[in-house]
């Protein structure tokens, strides 16, 4: 199955091995293997901690990694559009749903980052990704004109191989997913990888992926953090108070008086009784 083979012509996440295994397999051969600096390049839609984690020590073996993400293709819109007289632009079209899906390729990427939790574990794994992305080694390019749907792990230098199928650079698509990757170390089936993987990366932008997980370690006064918690949890009151008590009453009320009368008839809805 390829676990730690070093090229694995086939990579899933089945039968006690992973796609992480034959990774690292792939990856450390190479970069003890070849006489050069190694140069790692990784095409993936989406990205996350857990998934770094899984290779990381390998990571560190080489001299240099070029990560690019994008935003895949989502569903087909299905939504009833009005005719038009003009002729649509098919390109700007594409454009604008490529803008809008990597608005929300942003937020998953977020949502990830937030769900990481705060156990020492999950706080070092976090911090090692930074301290990989901002070492000097690491290259992040995002694609913007154009969805990304192939993922690959390519070694170009010799011709060395590529590792490529439906495996995203994530926990679950390198551990748990029910994924297919195959390895491939034909030399001009390496070569052709390598020209399409360049020709993505010269029009991709770069993306400050370190910058989204930084914030995380960012330190802040404990009077905020408290702040900030109340905000959560009364967010919603605050809200349906200012509704519930505009013009209802013919008195002037003060701020306080506003608010008891508020919770008074919240009470009195949940409970059929109130004690003032």
């Amino acid at each position: 199955m390829g676990s730690g083979v070093a090229k694995p012509e086939l990579a899933v996440n089945q039968d006690g091995a992973t796609v992480a295994d034959a990774l690292n397999g792939f990856i450390g051969h190479a970069a003890e293997g070849l006489a050069h600096d190694v140069r790692l390049d990784i095409a993936t839609a989406y990205f996350n901690v857990g998934g770094y984690s899984l290779i990381a020590d390998s990571l560190d073996k080489l001299h240099s990694v070029r990560l690019l993400i994008g935003a895949e293709p989502g569903p087909p819109e299905r939504r009833a559009r009005a005719l038009r007289s003009e002729p649509v632009n098919a390109r700007r079209a594409e454009l604008r749903r490529v803008g809008d899906l990597l608005a929300s390729h942003e937020e998953a990427l977020a949502v990830d980052r937030d769900l990481l939790g705060f156990t020492q574990v999950a706080d070092a794994s976090a911090r090692r990704l930074v301290e990989w992305l901002r070492s000097g080694r690491v290259q992040v390019r995002r694609l913007e004109d154009r969805f990304l749907h192939g993922k690959a792990f390519l070694v170009a230098a010799h011709g060395h191989g590529v590792v490529s199928g439906s495996s995203n650079f994530t926990r679950a698509g390198l551990s748990t997913n029910l994924e297919l990757n195959l390895g491939n170390y034909t030399p001009h089936t390496v070569s052709a990888v390598a020209e399409w993987f360049d020709e993505l990366w010269e029009t991709a932008a770069d993306y400050d992926l370190a910058a989204l997980f930084e914030p995380r370690f960012e330190a802040h006064p404990p009077q905020l953090v408290y702040l900030r918690m109340l905000w959560e949890r009364y967010q919603a009151d605050l809200a349906a108070e200012e509704d519930a008590t505009a013009p209802r009453s013919t008195i002037e009320l003060t701020s306080f008086q506003k608010d008891g009368l508020w919770r008074a008839r919240k009470l009195l809805d949940e409970f059929d009784g109130v004690l003032i």
